[in-house]
């Protein structure tokens, strides 16, 4: 198969489970506002977050290692010393969750202590399941796997609260049993035994896999760092008010993160697989081209869009966030830049790269919206994110240059010129202009996906779907 067409394939796959996954956490949030106290939920959402760097740490992130190494395997018996010797190390890291959660319990008597064991212990075998699945190109069943714990874990959440009067507990014991039960099924169903074989004990490349993950560990807990510092800085200095403001306006850049990060996955298995190829480097340099302007348009046609968005569906009290999105999209657009670049680098498995990349962008982030907060408020800290992001970009460019050498993307006067009329329209806050400029920007992405070429892939798919639908 054609590797844009299996990239694109496999994107759109991860992107309808995540979207799915998605749907169903955002419906259980009234459920959450109407049985749990401010209180119970921020104490569920904080657990729930400090498993995303528990989890990591005490499994030395062996489901990077796995997923990566599993795709250079070609025979089953290599599969089988890949994923043993991962196993090894995660049912370990799983054993300390259990350690640590009995001596949380028995000495320092932490309320929830058996439910959030339980719930890091479950989401800890999601470590083992995704990558195996990841890793052998098995897409459909990895996005079935995860829709179904969302699923699940709906159904779990209305039955344990609702009928058994359970509150943080309740979300736990939810939580848990959703991954306990549906990673047995497909455990089940994948043979999971089959890839175990102690005999393929090799303390090498246990060494090997883990000289791998490490540099991602505090690569993964950078991330989260990043996520949150803004806030830490505006609530610090400002006000929690401000920080509302601000958190409204970073969900319409987080969205086009998460909506790229379906990509992203895709994309890391794509990079990995022909690393060895003697066409990968044209492949790497066409694919960053196409993404380095296709993003770029997409990110122009939105902030079009954004001055409606706000007016129909964001109260008026939240106006003032509408200032900030500009800064923030172009701090999104370098993070997804940046995040193409590391499927990059992990194909060439450098996670050392990735790690000191994304912590020297969180430490320019956090020193330099620290600086500026205090003469541009918000405007500040905004600029600092999209300073850190391209930080992180051009790192990662410079490192991707030591194995491939990427083709320099020049933007032209014309596309200066458009991106300079929709921001200058969107800040003149003129119903006639933000027309224009909408127009404007929607001619500009259909060039920009004729020049491409994907205006003939969508043309080719809405052509078969119409077809098939006369057909019947």
């Amino acid at each position: 198969m054609d590797e844009k067409k299996r990239l694109l394939k496999n994107t759109v796959i991860i992107s309808i489970g995540s979207i799915t996954t998605k749907i169903l956490s955002f419906l259980l949030i009234p459920f959450y506002t109407i049985y749990l106290n401010n209180t119970e939920y921020g104490l569920y959402d904080y657990i729930c977050t400090l498993g995303t760097c528990i989890i990591p740490i005490v499994s030395m992130l062996m489901d990077e290692s796995m997923f990566r190494f599993l795709i250079d395997c070609k025979s089953a018996e290599e599969k089988k010393e890949v994923i043993t010797n991962s196993l090894l190390i995660q049912i370990l890291g799983m054993f300390l969750i259990v350690l640590f959660g009995c001596v949380s319990y028995y000495i320092f008597n932490i309320k929830y202590s058996f439910f959030i064991t339980l719930y890091y212990f479950a989401c800890s075998m999601a470590y083992i399941i995704n990558p195996i699945l990841r890793g052998q190109g098995l897409f459909i069943l990895y996005t079935l796997y995860n829709a179904s714990i969302s699923l699940l874990l709906v159904t779990l959440t209305l039955i344990i609260v609702l009928f058994f009067d359970m509150k943080v507990d309740g979300l736990l014991l939810a939580n848990a049993s959703a991954h306990i039960i549906i990673s047995i099924l497909i455990g089940i169903y994948i043979k999971i035994w089959r890839f175990f074989d102690f005999r393929f004990y090799k303390l090498l490349k246990i060494r090997e896999m883990v000289l791998y993950s490490f540099p991602l560990i505090p690569n993964r807990i950078a991330l989260v760092i990043m996520s949150i510092a803004d806030r830490i800085i505006i609530i610090s200095f400002l006000d929690f008010a401000t920080a509302g403001i601000y958190a409204v306006a970073n969900k319409l850049a987080t969205v086009i993160g998460v909506i790229y990060g379906f990509f992203g996955i895709a994309w890391q298995e794509t990079a990995a697989r022909v690393v060895k190829n003697e066409y990968s480097k044209d492949l790497y340099n066409n694919l960053f081209f196409t993404t380095y302007y296709f993003l770029a348009s997409i990110l122009i046609w939105v902030l079009t869009i954004v001055p409606y968005i706000f007016y129909f569906f964001i109260d008026v009290k939240f106006f003032k966030a509408m200032n900030y999105i500009p800064l923030l999209f172009l701090s999104a657009y370098f993070y997804c830049l940046a995040i193409f670049l590391g499927g990059i680098l992990t194909a060439y498995k450098d996670t050392t790269a990735i790690g000191y990349t994304t912590i020297s962008a969180v430490i320019t982030n956090i020193i330099l919206g620290i600086f500026l907060i205090g003469e541009f408020e918000v405007y500040g800290v905004s600029f600092a994110h999209c300073i850190a992001n391209f930080i992180m970009f051009q790192h990662r460019k410079f490192y991707v240059n030591k194995y491939i050498k990427l083709d320099k993307c020049n933007i032209s006067i014309i596309n200066l010129l458009i991106a300079m009329f929709v921001i200058g329209a969107y800040y003149w806050k003129n119903q006639y202009l933000n027309f224009c400029s909408f127009f404007l920007a929607s001619l500009y992405l259909a060039f920009i996906l004729k020049e491409l070429g994907l205006m003939v892939i969508i043309q080719q798919k809405m052509y078969g779907f119409c077809s098939r639908k006369i057909h019947k």
